[in-house]
């Protein structure tokens, strides 16, 4: 018998007293079900016009949460970095798996499911029951299910991506830090007076505008003495310990740690290709790397070759690279003993920019320095920048306006010399003056001492 061709399709009641809608589709026989004889009608004449139209997607079985699972395995896996894949771990199995959306077929998925998801996870979805997650974990969480489901429907699984439309609180802007000039000085200072040798990591980074885990995973056969560079392609970080004991795109860096620790040290490439750099040195970073360069062989010429085996130029007593939560309490150290508030790393990083900045350095300059794939990444130091300018200008304008009435400096340093003693009857009479005259004396005795000149008058 022959088969049926695509698109066939006939309307048939059941015993039951439903309806049943039956097309082909590559020589199978395919049911629809429905309660009226008209909504299977409308149905399957949709059916066979994208089959002949050759739109009709056979639509998967599988729940959302399968589909996640399926996919962070079989397609994320081969293409991503570990830390991502495990990151990716954590959404599914800590926010989807336990929820009910993971039980919704794939292909009932719709925009409003998905965004009542969302809604639920920024009221109440930290997993300590504090509160919600925040826009930006929010965010990371959906760019990780639109991967998935945009495989699903490159995979014909679904016709579309339910997620397009949904919408996520915004992201509030942390304002950037920056050390002042004289911050910076005096952050300076507080490395060299104390003499902490990890701490010269702290004037390399203001110098280069590295990121924590760049510096820490600096090694010393990268930097070029005689072209006076530093060539920055990994990073140091410490996650999670693989179940297999080894990672794919990392090397897990033996620190004495036991061996059931839950996680450890690990050096890999930085984020991006253009991540990877090339920095020149400035006298000062100069300076401190060979300091660090010279205590290093010293260490080897004590203790052996096999101190600080992978040559970090950072390193602890034991020839281990630096811990980046150690190494941030370092930092943390030298900001108090300098005296500046609220700083943390990455400030150093912002401030380099600010200073290449002002210094007149372009955006492509910058973003090559910073390891910025694009020049808009860097285009907010520039917004910032003119914001400063602006700010300065300002006060400029204050300082300057000639419309403006200023005491002598005669008239200012009697201000400053006079203490002024006066008794009520004589404050009755000077405060009535003030009054005839429209002066603001809401604080008489600031009053007085800004008007020197009108008790010639009382």
């Amino acid at each position: 018998m022959a088969k049926k061709s695509n698109g066939t399709g006939t309307i048939r009641q059941r015993a039951n007293g439903t309806w049943e809608g039956l097309y082909y589709l590559k020589g199978k026989r395919k049911s629809i079900y429905g309660k009226t004889e008209t909504d299977v009608r409308i149905r399957l004449n949709k059916i066979i016009a994208e089959i002949l139209e050759g739109e009709h997607i056979e639509q998967s079985k599988d729940t959302l949460g399968d589909w996640l699972v399926k996919w962070r395995e079989e397609f994320a896996y081969p293409v991503i970095k570990t830390a991502t894949y495990d990151t990716y771990g954590d959404y599914i199995n800590k926010h989807f798996l336990p929820h009910d959306i993971s039980k919704c077929p794939l292909k009932s998925l719709k925009c409003d499911t998905l965004q009542r998801f969302f809604n639920q996870k920024y009221e109440n979805g930290r997993l300590d029951g504090k509160g919600g997650l925040s826009p930006k974990y929010l965010k990371n969480i959906r760019n990780m299910l639109n991967c998935a489901l945009e495989q699903a429907v490159e995979n014909e699984l679904i016709k579309k991506n339910p997620l397009v439309y949904v919408k996520l609180p915004k992201q509030k802007k942390p304002d950037m830090r920056f050390l002042s000039a004289t911050e910076q000085v005096e952050l300076s200072k507080a490395v060299y007076t104390f003499g902490e040798m990890q701490a010269l990591g702290i004037i390399i980074a203001l110098g280069t505008g590295v990121r924590l885990g760049e510096l820490l995973g600096l090694r010393i056969p990268l930097i070029n003495l005689k072209e006076n560079t530093i060539r920055i392609e990994k990073t140091l970080a410490r996650r999670k310990r693989p179940e297999s004991g080894v990672l794919k795109d990392a090397l897990i860096i033996d620190t004495g740690m036991a061996a059931d620790s839950k996680t450890v040290i690990v050096l890999g490439d930085v984020k991006t290709e253009s991540g990877k750099r090339i920095v020149a040195m400035t006298s000062a970073v100069r300076e401190a790397v060979e300091r660090l360069i010279d205590l290093n062989s010293a260490y080897k010429k004590q203790f052996g070759k096999s101190f600080n085996k992978h040559n970090f130029l950072l390193f602890n007593e034991m020839g281990n690279p630096l811990d980046p939560r150690t190494y941030e309490d370092v930092f943390y150290r030298y900001v108090e003993r300098a005296g500046i508030a609220k700083a943390n790393f990455h400030s150093l990083r912002h401030t380099f920019a600010m200073n290449i900045i002002e210094k007149g350095g372009d955006l492509k300059t910058l973003a090559a320095l910073l390891g910025h794939s694009d020049e808009q990444t860097s285009l907010i130091y520039l917004h910032t920048h003119d914001k400063k300018k602006k700010a300065t200008i300002g006060l400029l304008e204050q300082d300057n306006d000639p419309r403006k009435e200023k005491p002598s400096e005669n008239q200012n340093k009697a201000n400053e010399n006079v203490t002024v003693v006066i008794d009520k009857e004589a404050m009755k009479l000077f405060l009535e003056h003030a009054v005839k005259y429209n002066l603001d004396c809401t604080e008489p005795s600031e009053f007085v001492k800004k008007n020197l000149s009108l008790l010639k008058v009382v």
